[in-house]
């Protein structure tokens, strides 16, 4: 199911305030300065690219006081090294407050381009055969010079430095839809866009990373008529460091 990009987006945070948890806890060093990408569970069943050797950290809410944790099933594979271990970080204490929770946590670094699947669940250790509460996963794709974004990418997020290149690659598979490109407002610039021919048409469309700053690549999916309609509007949160 895909989500809405307002949902979506509001995974890809700065660490302002969750930093300070976890560096209260002398457990995880910082991740997410403005190089760096931290995702929660509003990243599920989307993919997060980013340079070799930048990091991401995931973050999911839980508490194991009630018996219940994530457990890592598919983990960084060869492109991707732990740097931190799952592990749980209680939320601060509040006077008058118990069983407040906190956050399971994990550190990636991109070592190589490359995917990998990272696969988590939610459950009490001693249910394994049980129905599954929650699950999470997340596609990480490791990129040396060129962010290639394709299908997967859509409501995901991209980490690029200034000056790097991005491109979109969207098949044509229903001739009746028109691919409307919406145009960066932000640090990303347009480039150009080439339409391939054949049994597998497809648009390309080239960006380059002009500045610091966050943006969106976006193209709709319109059915013209006699009343043209968008029926799909895919988008990709882009930040530039």
């Amino acid at each position: 199911m895909r989500k809405v990009f307002a949902a979506s987006a509001a995974f890809i945070l700065l660490c302002l305030g969750g930093a300070a948890v976890f560096a209260a806890q002398g457990k995880a060093k910082p991740c997410c300065g403005p190089d760096s990408a931290m995702v929660g569970e509003d990243a599920d069943k989307t993919q997060v690219h980013l340079p070799v050797g930048k990091e991401v950290s995931v973050r999911l809410a839980g508490d194991p006081t009630t018996g219940w944790s994530w457990e890592v099933l598919d983990g960084a594979g060869s492109a991707f090294s732990v740097e931190e271990p799952l592990s749980y970080h209680p939320a601060p204490k509040k006077p008058g407050v118990t069983g407040a929770g906190g956050e399971f946590a994990t550190l990636l670094r991109a070592l190589s381009e490359g995917r990998a699947l990272l696969r988590l669940v939610y459950r009490r250790p001693w249910e394994k055969d049980v129905a599954q509460a929650r699950t999470f996963s997340v596609e990480l794709v490791a990129f040396a010079k060129t962010a290639r974004l394709d299908e997967g990418a859509d409501r995901g997020f991209v980490l690029v430095p200034k000056g790097a290149q991005l491109q979109l690659k969207l098949m044509v598979d229903d001739e009746t839809l028109t691919q409307e490109m919406v145009r960066p407002k932000g640090p990303v610039a347009f480039v150009d866009s080439d339409f391939s021919p054949g049994e597998k048409p497809q648009h390309l469309y080239r960006f380059r990373a002009a500045k610091a700053g966050e943006d969106e690549l976006r193209v709709r999916f319109r059915r013209d008529g006699p009343v043209s309609k968008v029926v799909r509007d895919y988008r990709v949160a882009v930040r530039v460091y």
